[in-house]
């Protein structure tokens, strides 16, 4: 059984123009303030647009023992 914390999205930021993503960041703060241990994502490869991002996003899920799984 899961509970839903919160629901974000991005979809309208493309990655081209490097907007800044408020659903992301709002997520990575869930995770380092220990409100999540899972998220669910559409397509795991979408959840990061860089090199940078991917290292920052598994460092603080690891971390954090938050665990990841497409839909």
């Amino acid at each position: 059984d899961y509970r839903i914390v919160a629901e974000h999205s991005d979809n309208d930021i493309s990655a081209f123009r490097g907007a800044e993503r408020p659903g992301y960041q709002k997520l990575l703060r869930l995770a380092r303030d220990r409100k999540i241990d899972r998220v669910i994502v559409y397509q795991l490869t979408r959840m990061t647009r860089n090199r940078g991002e991917r290292a920052e996003f598994i460092d603080a899920f690891h971390l954090c023992k938050v665990n990841v799984s497409e839909a």
